[in-house]
């Protein structure tokens, strides 16, 4: 399984690996942040809204909550995975690389959820054969659905965070990541931020499949909150 996931895993990309130490990765201030930081945690915790998408300009600290909230639950034992998107980065912007990278998180802290990704990655005659190409050259659709609809305790870790959708080379391939978290009923709940790219705010403010949990930072202080009900 991990032999199959590697050669699409990007370690840097996760919240606590070397690469992003080396550039200065923070958590928030125990004295700044804390609206913004009680509103994800809210979230987080109240295991309703499938999705939280933080939004906000550059520079406002989306980078830093999602850095925090990723920490913090991993020491929770609530965190399932991270990817933390930059632009031109290794392949820290590749749509390709996303779920892969997840998943290979994923499968080394949850042994249920390993054994349905090994089900899953089977040759279509129905043969215990595994298959030989890495997921990446699954389609983005094949990659979700045969790795991320998978079996999760209530006790599992199950808050992915995906930090910086618009550093991704494919603005298409996120609103196709956005579209298939929001309509699938994955065990997973997914924290995202981005800038509020119009594409994004039209994946995930419309076409409901569920509610969504959307805040948006203005400035650093300042924190708009709203929940949608796009059930109806």
């Amino acid at each position: 399984m991990f032999d199959l996931l590697r050669p699409d895993y990007v370690q840097d990309a996760l919240y606590n690996s070397s690469k992003r130490w080396a550039e200065h990765a923070v958590t928030c201030k125990p004295e700044t942040g804390k609206k913004i930081l009680d509103e994800v945690r809210s979230w987080a915790d109240s295991r309703t809204t499938p999705v939280c998408w933080l939004s906000g300009p550059a520079g406002t600290g989306k980078t830093t909550v999602a850095h925090t909230i990723a920490k913090e639950y991993d020491e929770r034992g609530r965190l399932a995975a991270t990817f933390f998107l930059w632009r031109k980065t290794g392949h820290r912007d590749d749509i390709n690389k996303i779920v892969p990278t997840l998943a290979h998180q994923i499968a080394a802290k949850i042994p249920s959820a390993r054994k349905r990704m090994e089900e899953n990655l089977i040759l279509k005659d129905g043969s215990r054969a595994p298959l030989m190409d890495p997921p990446s050259r699954f389609s983005l659709e094949e990659q979700l659905s045969k790795l991320l609809i998978t079996i999760v305790n209530p006790t599992d870790p199950n808050l992915i965070v995906i930090d910086g959708l618009d550093e991704c080379s494919s603005r298409e391939g996120i609103c196709q990541l956005i579209k298939w978290i929001r309509k699938n009923k994955s065990p997973f709940r997914f924290l995202l931020t981005s800038r509020p790219v119009p594409e994004f705010q039209h994946r995930i403010l419309s076409d409901g499949y569920g509610d969504v949990r959307t805040l948006s930072l203005t400035d650093s202080t300042t924190v708009r909150t709203r929940t949608l009900d796009l059930s109806l």
